[in-house]
């Protein structure tokens, strides 16, 4: 989420950048506060991103839900704030591809997890899935 790390955490959420899906970080404000709160290296996040989540813990996970509390995608009872992540999807990303990513944001934010931490991941996670067999990155 650096370039998904920092570039899938700012967890806006999903854009397309060279290829590669990227957890939206709009200000890495957000990033290095959770970070430091969580106990987890952005260098680790990055790593986990690149390696399509198959290694994510649950600093990982809870490292996720902080930035989308932070950027006010998390709402109060814990379930992702839709509307927010739609508005927060970058400008340039236009047309088919939008369409589709808010499609997908629909679609994965709808079930709720034990608690944020997981909610996030399992949203993350699918979104990461389906824009793969969309081949939006």
């Amino acid at each position: 989420m650096f370039a998904f790390a920092t570039a899938l955490l700012v967890i806006s959420v999903f854009s397309v950048n060279a290829g590669e899906i990227q957890l939206h970080l709009q200000g890495k404000e957000a990033a290095e506060k959770c970070s430091k709160d969580i106990g987890i290296t952005l260098e680790t996040v990055d790593a986990t991103v690149k390696n399509e989540l198959k290694d994510a813990d649950e600093k990982f996970k809870c490292f996720a839900a902080c930035v989308f509390k932070e950027k006010e995608m998390l709402k109060d009872d814990g379930s992702i704030n839709v509307a927010k992540v739609i508005e927060d999807l970058p400008d340039e990303i236009k047309g088919d591809v939008r369409d589709a990513m808010i499609k997908t944001i629909e679609k994965c934010s709808q079930k709720k997890e034990a608690n944020e931490c997981e909610t996030v991941f399992q949203a993350v996670q699918c979104a990461m899935q389906d824009m793969s067999k969309l081949k939006l990155f």
